[in-house]
């Protein structure tokens, strides 16, 4: 089989909801990863499974094992993850010497398909979206370029905190949303439009709400704005869910959400921790909130502690 292994890898990953015991769901992607893999230039060859009766983690020959996978999802088994290698006949180790890698990811909420970068320029890129968007309950997805030995998987699972992998780069990041697409498209601040486009927009995700909410408006946070006095605007805004949802969700929403704007807007989010540090009722809500994340979230909230003090 012949190789395509570049350094510089680029990943398609869009987040979202599964459902780990919708069997048609991994049967449907069992098909369309291998159908895309083809259409790559690269025929998925090798397979892992997290399943009930999958416990191993190794990396399986695609045709050993598809009779497998198709048997536990007739039995009803729960399937976490099934993701295919497109790998040359002499690799060594799969997570690094993959021509193609498609994954799709309970336990991530996720689906996601790396390749060179030299590939990935050579692609529909909105095309190949759109198909994976039919394998999740898609809420946001980001496109990124990293070094392959920097584990793309790794970075798009959100497992280490922000700047671990320093060669990452993101392309592009998508939201479900009309409203919330509109907020990233002019978080930069750079014309008068731009600024009255921001303002109407936080002010109309503020009147429709929604479980989402305060991630929606995390999206409008960017370092690299040029009108600083405007993105207080959305800092104020922010704030003011407390009112409209309660203190406590208020804070959960924000804990949870950090990771997601991290590191390009590492400088607000420090902002919005100053702030709640410095009234003390929030503060004391807060900390019995972070206390009970998960541990990546909460490492990502306390590195922001540390920064403010």
């Amino acid at each position: 089989m012949t190789s395509e292994k570049y350094e510089h890898t680029t990943t398609i990953v869009l987040y979202g909801e599964l459902d780990e015991k919708d069997g048609q769901g991994w049967l449907n992607w069992l098909e369309y990863a291998q159908n895309l893999s083809g259409r790559l230039g690269f025929p998925a060859n090798y397979v892992g499974v997290r399943g009930e009766t999958f416990k191993s983690g190794k990396v399986l020959t695609l045709k050993r094992t598809v009779k497998r996978i198709q048997k536990a999802v007739e039995n009803n088994e729960q399937i976490q993850n099934i993701s295919f290698y497109s790998l040359p006949d002499d690799f060594g180790t799969a997570i690094f010497d993959y021509d193609v890698y498609l994954s799709r990811c309970s336990d991530y909420a996720q689906v996601l398909v790396t390749m060179s970068s030299e590939r990935y320029a050579r692609i529909d890129s909105q095309e190949v979206i759109d198909e994976l968007k039919q394998h999740i309950r898609f809420s946001s997805g980001e496109v990124f370029t990293m070094s392959r030995r920097d584990v793309p998987s790794l970075y798009a699972a959100k497992l280490n905190p922000p700047g671990t992998h320093k060669s990452v780069q993101v392309i592009d990041r998508m939201y479900n949303s009309d409203l919330v697409n509109r907020l990233y498209a002019c978080r930069k601040l750079r014309t008068e439009l731009e600024i009255a486009d921001f303002e109407e927009t936080v002010e109309s995700l503020l009147s429709l709400g929604g479980d989402n909410l305060t991630r929606d408006l995390l999206v409008g946070f960017d370092d690299e704005t040029e009108h600083t006095d405007v993105m207080f605007g959305l800092v104020h805004a922010v704030e003011s869910l407390d009112r409209i949802v309660g203190t406590e969700k208020a804070l959960t929403d924000l804990a949870e959400a950090m990771p997601s704007i991290l590191p390009h807007a590492k400088k607000w989010a420090i902002l919005l921790h100053k702030r709640i540090a410095n009234h003390a009722p929030s503060l004391e809500v807060y900390q019995k909130i972070v206390s009970q994340l998960d541990h990546t979230t909460n490492t990502v909230v306390s590195a922001l502690f540390e920064e403010v003090q």
